[in-house]
């Protein structure tokens, strides 16, 4: 038995909200970001001029204070 038909038997009988977990995952091993990611890049895509600009301003020296070890 391949590994995508294990996979369909293994998921086969899930509930509905445990195969939609499944999907997302996979779509973040395909895109490499979270939903988290997704929802927070549409929601500052819907945001005005004014809102964006405002919140460059509060992140400007983001990596500065916050550094990455």
């Amino acid at each position: 038995m391949d590994v995508r038909e294990k996979l369909r038997q293994e998921t086969e009988d899930l509930p509905d909200a445990f195969v939609k977990e499944v999907l997302e995952f996979v779509r973040l091993l395909r895109t490499g970001k979270s939903r988290f990611e997704t929802d927070l890049e549409s929601a500052l895509q819907r945001l005005g001029a004014d809102s964006t600009e405002h919140l460059e301003e509060e992140f400007m020296d983001y990596r500065k204070v916050y550094p990455v070890e």
